[in-house]
């Protein structure tokens, strides 16, 4: 799905949307303008709303006539055309509630009203009431919203099995999904890749020089010369060693060595001869007796 697919299919489910609810609107003045058709004083006229089903309307008024022309039957006539307005109210509410999820609907209430546009029409060449050329106005205005819905209808069955069951919410994750990008904010949001949507992991910071360790790995420990206490630098040998040019190590040696070679430690003391322990040294007599 490219961004011009979405921009269409988007536009697509607002129009249909739109006229769905438009529909709503003419219900509920329809139903507005009943009751005060129903509850008026017909000597004096009344009044309604322009934006309504005015087949319904002229059913309410046609009982509050015969109720006036004939007072002891009025109230029976005016109920039985209540009725058959109510009836009439009903099947489009009906027909509204399944155009919220298929199309037919749609198209069904698209010749109802222009049923009742043509009623329109009749009555003012008729009665004679030019006056009603502003509901003729607002009848074409709820059919240009009612095209408007069925092409849109049709345009989302073209790009999503769904149709008009289709929401803003589903299109927007078809587009993520085929897009890699988030059509609302237009950041990438890279779904499908593992660990694409977990939390972020916490950021280390380097004590000694505040910076961020990179990939987020712990820190490593500072360690410090004992004797000099400077700073061992990583990949550096802890104790120095003194570098010995070839062949000078034996010349090292017996300089080292010469002192102890020549040095005078005296004669080798004399401890006396050998003690001997024969006859006459007289340990044989004692141990004799």
């Amino acid at each position: 799905m490219d961004n011009q697919e979405y921009i269409k299919v988007s536009k697509a489910i607002r129009n249909y949307k739109t006229a769905w609810l438009n529909v709503a609107l003419f219900l509920a003045f329809t139903v507005l303008n009943g009751f005060f058709v129903a509850t008026c004083n017909i000597e004096e006229g009344y009044t309604y709303f322009l934006f309504s089903f005015y087949s319904v309307i002229q059913l309410i008024a046609a009982g509050k006539v015969m109720q006036y022309r004939d007072p002891a039957n009025g109230d029976v006539y005016l109920g039985i055309m209540v009725v058959l307005a109510l009836i009439v109210l009903a099947v489009l509410v009906v027909f509204w509630l399944l155009a919220k999820k298929r199309r037919w609907a749609m198209i069904v209430l698209l010749v109802l009203v222009s049923l009742d546009t043509a009623f329109v029409v009749v009555d003012i060449f008729y009665a004679q009431q030019f006056s009603l050329v502003f509901d003729v106005v607002f009848h074409a205005l709820m059919i240009y919203y009612f095209v408007l819905g069925i092409k849109a209808a049709k345009e989302l069955a073209l790009h999503f099995p769904q149709g008009v069951q289709l929401t803003i919410q589903q299109l927007n994750e078809a587009y993520r999904m085929e897009t890699g990008i988030d059509p609302v904010t237009g950041a990438p949001v890279n779904l499908g890749m593992p660990g694409a949507n977990a939390p972020a992991a916490p950021v280390s910071y380097d004590p000694m020089t505040g910076q961020p360790i990179s990939g987020n790995a712990p820190a490593a420990p500072v360690r410090y010369d004992p004797m000099t206490g400077e700073k061992i630098e990583e990949g550096k040998n802890e104790i120095a060693t003194a570098e010995i040019e070839p062949g000078r190590a034996d010349e090292n040696k017996s300089d080292a060595t010469a002192g102890f070679d020549k040095a005078d430690f005296g004669e080798k003391p004399d401890f006396g001869g050998k003690p001997d322990f024969g006859k006459d040294s007289g340990f044989g007599e004692d141990s004799q007796k």
